[in-house]
Parts: C-alpha cells; sequence; structure tokens
C-alpha cells in the first residue's frame, strides 16, 4: 500500500519513508496495548494536537544555584478532546514534524525512537513487553 502511495503521488515520499519505519517500532507497542487490557494507559486525548493548536511563553526557570530560560506550552482548543490511547496526540502532530524536518532526517529517526523506548518503559512498569 505504501508503495502504491509513493506512485500514485511522489509528494508523500517524506510521509510513507516515515510510515515505514513506524511500521517497525510502533505497530509492535500499538498491537501490545489493544491486546493487553491495559486500561490504566488510557489519557484525556486532544484529538487535534497539531502545532496550530499550542501556545508557547518564554519562561525564566530557578532551580537552586542554576537559572535557565525555558519554554511553557498550552494545548488550546479542545472540542475534540475524548479519552483514549496515549499515542493518538502524537499521530495529530507527526505531519506537520514530517514536513518541517524534511531536511533534517536524524532528528525525526532520534525523535521516534525516543517515543518508543519511552513507550516500552510505560508498558514494562505495567508488566508488558
Amino acid at each position: 500500500f505504501l508503495k502504491y502511495l509513493e506512485i500514485s503521488d511522489p509528494g508523500l515520499l517524506n510521509y510513507t519513508t516515515f510510515l515505514a519505519k513506524v511500521e517497525m517500532c510502533l505497530f509492535h507497542i500499538f498491537k501490545v496495548l489493544n491486546t493487553s487490557g491495559l486500561e490504566n494507559v488510557l489519557t484525556l486525548c486532544h484529538g487535534d494536537s497539531k502545532p496550530d493548536n499550542f501556545m508557547f511563553r518564554k519562561i525564566e526557570i530557578d532551580l537552586e544555584d542554576m537559572e535557565c530560560e525555558g519554554l511553557e506550552g498550552i494545548l488550546i482548543d479542545w472540542q475534540g478532546g475524548f479519552l483514549g490511547s496515549v499515542s493518538n496526540d502524537l499521530m495529530w502532530l507527526l505531519p506537520p514534524f514530517l514536513e518541517a524536518n524534511t531536511d533534517n532526517r536524524g532528528l525525526l529517526e532520534f525523535a521516534l525512537e525516543y517515543y518508543c523506548t519511552q513507550m516500552h518503559y510505560v508498558l514494562s512498569s505495567f508488566g508488558k513487553s
């Protein structure tokens, strides 16, 4: 199916390349989530967590002897919110992330690997893998 998409619309190559990599990491995690009965992994999902629905501001962070700047973010426009899978909002963020980072494939692969590792930790904490 991914090959068909690439042939029918070459502009989708960034997406299909990414989806081929996702298949290796995330589909196993989704399968475990769907068959594990881990209702405790459900979370409040936004349902449309694209970058346009985030607002950021710079903040000062004071940690004991260290001061630094950071970003504080809020997610707005919650009319599509629901209780669902912990990965739902991540999937909404992937297409803009892919489009914005087409020249930096290393960042995308790092982000995906980090997400997979963190999800594995969560599943392991429930005795699943």
